[in-house]
């Protein structure tokens, strides 16, 4: 299942004497509580009325583990079906994402396994191939749940900010917001018959125009 994206508007009703931070990750829905998050940090400069953000569908989640030190460990993140990983940190470090962790290297690499019901494991190097992390080091992962087809909502739906904004002087400021489009690009899970059916296509093709 995947994510659909928007573009919404924050606003205020009069031009404020300082600048507004919206910062990434911060959380909106639609009036029956689809959620999105934005995808960017942004500033509502001092003057204008309006700006524009991209924002993705979906509950952001956080999740801590203690890192046990043995190479292959799957960390089982536990709330489902995921549909992206927003970031790796292991003591504070980001980490980034490999598909295959298949090259002699000491780079600091996580990647994903994924059951058929889309519940998610972070897997490191082994210390050969990519960095193993240290025993009793702190994984915080933060991840994305719930998108699916619903989330393609309609213009002027998405009304709600669920976080805090400040300006530059740490005021708290009352922002509005709404989405002049409608989001798109929310998909739901194939079913297995759609699998067999895909499958093949996608493998003749291999991203190529035919």
């Amino acid at each position: 299942p995947s994510q659909a994206i928007a573009t919404v508007k924050f606003y205020i009703s009069s031009a404020h004497t300082k600048n507004i931070n919206i910062p990434i990750y911060t959380r909106v829905s639609s009036s029956n509580g689809i959620p999105f998050y934005t995808t960017e940090n942004k500033v509502l400069y001092a003057g204008e009325t309006s700006v524009e953000v991209i924002a993705k569908s979906g509950t952001l989640n956080t999740e801590t583990f203690i890192c046990t030190g043995i190479a292959g460990y799957k960390y089982k993140l536990r709330n489902s079906p995921v549909n992206a990983i927003e970031y790796v940190k292991v003591n504070g470090v980001e980490y980034s994402y490999s598909e295959y962790i298949d090259i002699e290297s000491q780079d600091k690499y996580y990647t994903t396994e994924f059951t058929n019901d889309f519940i998610c494991s972070i897997k490191f190097g082994d210390g050969t191939y990519g960095i193993n992390p240290a025993k009793n080091t702190i994984i915080e992962v933060y991840y994305v749940t719930g998108a699916d087809s619903t989330h393609n909502v309609d213009p002027f739906t998405i009304v709600n900010v669920s976080d805090n904004l400040y300006d530059s002087s740490n005021a708290l400021i009352n922002v509005s917001v709404t989405n002049m489009q409608n989001a798109v690009g929310g998909s739901s899970a194939e079913t297995p018959d759609e699998v067999k059916r895909n499958a093949p296509s996608i493998y003749r093709t291999q991203h190529r125009c035919v």
